[in-house]
């Protein structure tokens, strides 16, 4: 095979790729408009419960305003390449292995009900509503009234006893503090701090703009 060929074939693949991609964010999204900003319309999803912390994760997107009760979440997408099997209002996607990594700890955790997320609540395949719920990002996490659920990672590297510090330190434990003891909860913040989710561009954003961020 020549180049051009070699060439032509990769373009067709692509456009086979770009085709069926549009065809599932239609079954997905459905034969609607793309959400109307001027009505500050959302998208929010449940992801039904299930006693298999393993199980495929499924659930529903409802439309709906900014005017409504949810939650949203602060996460990194993680590498888009490592993907992974989600059901969408009845249709079979994918979505990244760290997004899937939150749902299912939130579905554990009996929290998996309208939330915000910008990877599934955007229909990443229209340019039009991408922009503008982009526009709208300031007034989707200040309107996220039940929380914002700030993922930085799963538990390693002492994050657990991190957290723990960060939640009950006060005057005297700096006071007494010996930098020549060790501290795992100290240690713990030292790796939070380098986390992807401090390198993103919106996360000051997100956390500021949130009026209750956990």
């Amino acid at each position: 095979m020549d180049n051009k060929e070699e060439a032509d074939t990769n373009a067709r693949l692509t456009d086979s790729i770009q085709g069926d991609l549009d065809k599932e964010a239609l079954s997905i999204y459905g034969l609607y408009p793309p959400l109307d900003a001027s009505k500050r319309e959302i998208r929010l999803l449940s992801i039904y419960d299930s006693e298999d912390a393993n199980a495929l994760l499924s659930g529903q997107l409802q439309r709906t305003t900014l005017n409504d009760d949810y939650t949203a979440l602060s996460y990194v997408w993680g590498d888009e390449q490592n993907r992974r099997p989600i059901r969408l209002n009845g249709v079979g996607t994918t979505i990244t292995a760290n997004l899937e990594m939150v749902l299912k700890q939130l579905r554990t955790e009996k929290k998996a009900t309208k939330i915000w997320i910008d990877a599934i609540c955007i229909n990443q395949r229209d340019n039009t509503e991408k922009s503008h719920q982009v526009q709208m990002m300031d007034d989707i996490y200040g309107h996220a009234n039940i929380q914002t659920i700030l993922w930085l990672g799963e538990m390693e590297n002492d994050s657990d006893e991190a957290m723990k510090l960060i939640s009950t330190a006060d005057k005297q434990f700096f006071a007494d503090y010996d930098p020549h003891t060790p501290s795992p909860g100290l240690d713990g913040i030292k790796h939070l701090l380098k986390r992807p989710w401090w390198k993103r561009m919106w996360v000051v954003q997100e956390m500021m703009l949130s009026p209750n961020p956990i």
